[in-house]
């Protein structure tokens, strides 16, 4: 089946687009491996498409032109993400084969994920196009190039590697970093910055801890290495958190829209779901000092009863999230939402905000003088400190009483300008079908993306985050 799909840079002038696919075996693979005995093994192909002459808007089957084909031994760890980076390189994820413990048949004495014999276990960055004086991939289909960490010993493709299943990566539209998030096997998920030649650990390592085997037993992580392990020149994620938390990372964009001030330069994620009996989708950002905040829904403080199946970008910067209440790739359930402010809704959602605003103010006044300081704030709210100021702060005086918060709650007064209602997109009885919904009333932008900051803070109450993982 389709796994991943990308327009190429000039699309608007060439018509190319590109698709990464799960396909029966067939023939020999350009990155062939020892041992395609087991019943799930398959090939992952990429492939070069144009659209039709007489309607851009239909692909031309007959423009099928084939990059690469590549051996997969088991059925799971695809990969599959296709993104072109700022170089105007392709990038190309792919999964350690499959299996458990990146061991078995095909995956070497220590793992595909640390053998530089093959592509499995990596992130390929190649040239589509071959222009005169270009090194020309082994097929003659691509180009390598010239600036790939293993041009001159291992796999020329290779950009980086270390990886059990780096479903889903993305550049930063601002700064070009390349975040990779890695999904783990029984303990830990993680996020990367990913560098030429960089090592990423897996199956050394899983998150920063140690990855240890067990047999036909769940495996387990270690704080310190077990005997013949090492971590030397294993480069570790920004950023990780457990199994208590989530099963899947899902890699998704550092925001650069407008929509919510308070995620700009924020990295937004999310995770499958907590379980895979339902569906339990968890939505994150990553602050500043690199920790995961859940993002919760609407005035309520829902969560999000869909599998994250992936996230997407506009060209303005916002982000979208593509989800599913099945499971398994079936069917009609799939939805795309879009992350917007949240909005003021109804009397009744305006109390529960007050309530929780107003337990909140009296955590943080610690000497009970009904003032709480910007200092004082900073102790419970971190990083969202700043943000919450902006729309409390009505003297600027750097501090804020108990009345002054009363009066803004009761009269719905904030700061900011413009038309204000959230907008969503989705389908079935959700509220609007999005992810931070708009109420009715007619609000300004300001006071719904102070509501949203409040929606943040209220995950610190509720979230069953470890202090080493705070989720």
């Amino acid at each position: 089946g389709l796994i991943g799909f990308v327009l190429h840079p000039d699309f608007a002038s060439n018509g190319k687009l590109y698709t990464y696919t799960s396909e029966p075996i067939n023939g020999v693979a350009d990155f062939p491996i020892d041992d395609m005995s087991d019943g799930n093994a398959h090939q992952s192909v990429l492939a070069e498409w144009m659209v039709s002459e007489a309607d851009a808007s239909l692909v031309d089957p007959a423009s099928r032109r084939e990059l690469l084909r590549v051996d997969e031994p088991q059925f799971n760890h695809n990969g599959g993400t296709l993104r072109f980076g700022p170089d105007g390189y392709l990038y190309i994820a792919i999964g350690d084969g499959g299996g458990r413990d990146d061991e078995g048949p095909s995956h070497g004495a220590d793992g595909n994920g640390q053998n530089m014999d093959t592509v499995l276990g990596s992130l390929l960055r190649i040239d589509v196009a071959i222009d005169e004086g270009d090194t020309p991939s082994a097929n003659g289909n691509y180009a390598i190039p010239p600036g790939n960490p293993f041009v001159d010993a291992g796999i020329g493709e290779i950009f980086a590697y270390g990886f059990r299943n780096p479903f889903s990566f993305s550049f930063d539209s601002e700064s070009g970093a390349l975040y990779v998030a890695d999904v783990g096997q029984d303990d830990i998920e993680e996020l990367n910055i990913v560098e030429s030649g960089g090592n990423y650990g897996w199956r050394v390592k899983e998150g920063t801890f140690f990855f240890q085997a067990n047999g036909e037993q769940p495996s387990f992580v270690t704080t310190g290495p077990a005997d013949g392990q090492s971590g030397e020149g294993l480069l570790d994620p920004i950023a990780q958190y457990d199994h208590d938390d989530g099963l899947s990372i899902i890699g998704g964009f550092v925001y650069r829209g407008t929509a919510l001030p308070s995620l700009a330069g924020l990295y937004v994620t999310g995770d499958f779901g907590t379980t895979f009996g339902m569906p339990s989708g968890r939505l994150f950002f990553l602050d500043a000092v690199n920790r995961f905040w859940e993002i919760l829904i609407g005035e309520n403080a829902a969560s999000y009863p869909y599998f994250i199946k992936n996230f997407a970008q506009g060209p303005d910067g916002e982000v979208y999230v593509l989800a599913s209440q099945n499971i398994a790739p079936a069917g009609t359930a799939g939805v795309i939402h879009k992350l917007v402010p949240v909005g003021m809704g109804t009397v009744e959602n305006q109390e529960d905000l007050a309530e929780v605003l107003l337990s909140i103010f009296d955590v943080a006044d610690a000497d009970s003088d009904s003032v709480v300081t910007f200092t004082e704030a900073q102790g419970v709210l971190g990083e969202l400190t700043d943000s919450l100021f902006a729309g409390l702060d009505a003297n600027s005086d750097m501090a804020v009483t108990r009345a002054e918060l009363e009066t803004i709650l009761a009269g719905g007064e904030g700061e900011g300008e413009g038309e204000g209602e959230g907008e969503g997109e989705g389908e079935g009885d959700e509220p609007g079908g999005i992810m931070c919904y708009g109420g009715s009333s007619n609000t300004s932008s300001g006071w719904g993306e102070f509501l949203l900051m409040i929606m943040l803070i209220v995950t610190l109450s509720r979230s069953s985050r470890r202090d080493s993982f705070p989720v």
